[in-house]
């Protein structure tokens, strides 16, 4: 148990860190001064016989350019696929305003989650967006922008199931749904404030934090969708369009 530093501004031409899996989530990995481009994965061992964890980890942009700096993500069993699955610590990124995440490998051809990870949050302070394309099913323990500017979310290259938790965003946001079936929780939009939730093509489950003055356009497109709240809504302003499913429910 315990953490760790690395300081990746000591690692001149270093392109990515790549995180490989141990006995548990128990040990905190902080990685500082990454450079722009450098990437994040979480490489498993190519087993196929047993499940894999992984460290929570922190990573951070050494110099915050654009609000384009990206990092991109990716979690994957070093190319061999498994029905086995891989659990994954809280992933906190510094200084990035766009990530993409990418996964699979693991938990092939499983109903159930292959790969399970904490949190995944940005803490710059002008986020902007969050790709996933994940090809098992996946679930995280909620996007957190801790600001109110991420602005998109989009999981469309995703074919596997997906439970997001709570995108803790208070902005105006569109979100873009998977393949697959989408389970996820709104945030509390701010007064006035637009969300937008396409929800893609599966029988997807949606749960609408409304507790103020904001602003909710749920759209189900294909598939039989769940429209639920977690409270009956007050002054905000919901929209539901069930698209072309033909047994939609609230």
């Amino acid at each position: 148990t315990g953490t760790g530093t690395i300081d990746s501004g000591l690692f001149t031409g270093a392109t990515a860190i790549n995180v490989t899996s141990d006995a548990a989530t128990n040990t905190s990995l902080t990685i500082q001064n990454a450079a722009a481009g450098q990437a994040l994965n979480f490489v498993g061992s190519k087993s196929t016989l047993a499940n894999q964890t992984f460290d929570p980890v922190t990573q951070s942009l050494k110099t915050n350019n654009t609000a384009s700096d990206g990092l991109a993500i990716t979690i994957n069993n070093g190319g061999t696929a498994t029905t086995k699955t891989a659990t994954i610590g809280a992933i906190n990124v510094g200084n990035y305003e766009v990530v993409t995440l990418t996964a699979g490998e693991f938990g092939t051809g499983l109903t159930t989650a292959g790969i399970t990870t904490g949190a995944l949050t940005l803490s710059a302070t002008a986020a902007s967006s969050i790709t996933i394309n994940a090809s098992t099913n996946l679930t995280i323990g909620g996007l957190d922008a801790v600001t109110a500017s991420l602005a998109a979310v989009n999981v469309g290259g995703s074919t596997g199931a997906l439970n997001l938790g709570t995108i803790a965003n208070t902005g105006a946001m569109t979100y873009t749904g998977s393949q697959g079936v989408d389970t996820l929780t709104t945030g509390i939009a701010a007064a006035a404030t637009l969300q937008t939730f396409n929800l893609g093509t599966g029988d997807d489950v949606i749960t609408v934090s409304a507790a103020g003055t904001g602003l909710y356009q749920l759209n189900g497109e294909a598939g039989n969708d769940l429209f639920k709240f977690t409270e009956a809504p007050t002054a905000d302003t919901i929209g539901v369009d069930g698209g072309a499913g033909t047994a939609d429910s609230v």
